[in-house]
């Protein structure tokens, strides 16, 4: 029996589609998708002859949810590829200045690999710590630069390049964070 009154997908299903929907849910992975089927099966079991009111669907649709994972995954693109830059310069910066140090090397190392890993749509726990860690040593490395510039090379009029490290730091960290949500959110 097909309704065509009911706006939306579950209200266009027969009965028995309903019911195979409902058993192909888990109830614990997709709690509101099954809220939803079993809400209608009541619906119909309690009011068959009289149409739903419509109302707006709290649920995206599967054009809307594809839409806002391509600009998702389009500005993460964009972050990957400002992290590679910024820590192939920490990297460059020492061959071409004649200058090394080891904070600077492990930084550079450490950015390259969030840029390579980070951000990435897999369910890699592998992955997550390895990123994790290298935004972690990254951080760290940061953290000593300034340390030994504030202590050896500070004096008037001169400055540590923050707003350059800054949005370093915060790139790498929303790389960081962006394989964790994915990995405990069911797909």
């Amino acid at each position: 029996m097909e309704t065509k009154d009911y706006p939306g997908y579950l209200k266009t299903q027969s009965d028995d589609d309903l019911l195979s929907i409902r058993s192909s849910l888990n109830r614990n992975t997709y709690p509101d998708s099954y809220d939803l089927v079993e809400e209608e099966i009541q619906f119909r079991k309690e009011v068959p002859y009289r149409p739903r009111p419509i109302t707006k669907s709290p649920t995206l649709t599967p054009e809307e949810i594809a839409k806002k994972e391509s600009a998702k995954e389009g500005w993460l693109l964009l972050l990957r590829g400002l992290v590679g830059l910024w820590s192939l310069s920490y990297l460059f910066g020492q061959y071409f200045c004649g200058t090394f140090g080891m904070e600077m090397t492990v930084t550079g190392i450490c950015g390259c690999m969030v840029a390579i890993f980070g951000g990435w749509r897999s369910r890699s726990v592998l992955r997550e710590v390895i990123v994790i860690l290298c935004v972690i040593a990254a951080l760290t490395g940061i953290g000593i630069q300034a340390y030994v510039y504030y202590t050896n090379y500070n004096c008037p009029g001169n400055y540590f390049g923050w707003f350059l490290i800054v949005p370093y730091a915060i790139g790498m960290v929303i790389l960081a964070k962006s394989p964790v949500r994915q990995i405990r959110t069911p797909a």
